[in-house]
C-alpha cells in the first residue's frame, strides 16, 4: 500500500513540477509559482491519504498510540516517497528514456519514439562493421603470394569497387571501403587461378597480346574492365556485399564465367 500510494504521489508532484524544467516555464513565472503550489498540495494530499489507507487497513481495532503512532505513520508515509521516486528513475532506465520529472507519466501514457534516421544510421554502421570484419578475415585467408593476386588486390583498390550497387552507403569509412575492394579483388584473382578464369582472363585482355604480358598484368587489366562495366560491377559488388554479410567468401565465379569477355 506506500509503496502504491507513494508513487502515484510522487507521479503526480513530478507531473507538475515537470513543466519548471530548464528554466522559467512558456506562461511566465504565475504558471511555475501555480504548478509548485499544485505539487506541494499533491505531496500533502497523498501522504494524508496514504496515512488514511494505513490507518483503515492495519489499526482498524487497536490503539493509535498517541501522537508517537501518528509521527511514526506520517515518517513512513514521507519517507515512502524517495523509494518510490527511486522506482520511478528504475522503470524509465529500463524503458529507455532519461530519468526526468514528469517522465513517469509520458512512459504510461505513450510509447518512446526514436529518431528513424538514427536508428538506420546504427543498423547500417553495424552492418558495415561486420561486412568489414568478414572481408579483412576472408581476404587473408583467401589470398596467398602470388603476382596475379597482388595485381588484383591493387586493381580492385584502385577502381574502387565500392561505387557500385550502393555499397558505399553501408561501408562509409574509407578503411571498410579498402577491406570491401581487397576481397574482390582476392576472389577475382582466384577465378583468374582456375583453369576458366584463365581463359576468361586471356580472351578479355586480346588487346594486351602484340606487349606479351605476363598474367599479372592481364588479371589487373580484366579486373580493370570489371569496374569500369556499370552493370557487371553492380552485380559483382551486390553479389560481394551479400556473401560477406553471412560471413561467406565472395564468390564470382557465377557472375564471370557466364561472360567470355570484357571489354575495357
Amino acid at each position: 500500500m506506500l509503496a502504491i500510494c507513494g508513487s502515484l504521489t510522487a507521479g503526480v508532484a513530478l507531473f507538475f513540477l515537470d513543466g519548471n524544467q530548464g528554466g522559467v516555464a512558456p506562461g511566465g513565472a504565475v504558471e511555475a509559482v501555480v504548478r509548485t503550489i499544485l505539487a506541494c498540495f499533491a505531496v500533502l494530499g497523498g501522504v494524508w491519504m496514504t496515512g488514511k489507507a494505513v490507518h483503515g487497513l492495519a489499526w482498524h481495532g487497536f490503539s493509535h498510540g498517541g501522537i508517537t503512532g501518528a509521527a511514526t505513520a506520517v515518517s513512513t508515509t514521507v519517507m515512502a516517497l524517495p523509494n518510490a521516486a527511486g522506482d520511478v528513475s528504475a522503470l524509465l532506465r529500463a524503458g529507455g528514456r532519461e530519468a526526468r520529472a514528469g517522465g513517469v507519466l509520458e512512459t504510461l501514457s505513450r510509447p518512446v519514439r526514436r529518431s528513424a534516421p538514427a536508428a538506420g544510421a546504427a543498423s547500417a554502421n553495424h552492418a558495415g562493421l561486420a561486412i568489414a570484419a568478414a572481408a579483412v578475415g576472408h581476404a587473408a585467408a583467401m589470398s596467398d603470394a602470388s603476382p596475379e593476386m597482388d595485381a588484383a588486390i591493387e586493381a580492385a583498390g584502385a577502381a574502387d569497387f565500392t561505387r557500385h550497387a550502393g555499397v558505399a552507403r553501408v561501408l562509409g569509412e574509407p578503411a571498410m571501403q579498402a577491406a570491401f575492394n581487397r576481397a574482390v579483388g582476392v576472389a577475382v584473382a582466384r577465378f583468374a587461378a582456375g583453369e576458366e578464369g584463365r581463359r576468361t582472363v586471356v580472351e578479355a585482355t586480346r588487346h594486351l597480346d602484340p606487349a606479351a604480358p605476363p598474367m599479372s598484368q592481364r588479371v589487373a587489366d580484366y579486373t580493370t574492365s570489371l569496374a569500369a562495366d556499370m552493370r557487371l560491377g553492380d552485380a559483382m559488388a551486390g553479389s560481394s556485399l551479400a556473401n560477406l554479410l553471412h560471413n561467406q567468401p565472395p564468390d564470382l565465379a557465377p557472375i564471370l564465367g557466364n561472360r567470355a569477355a570484357v571489354t575495357a
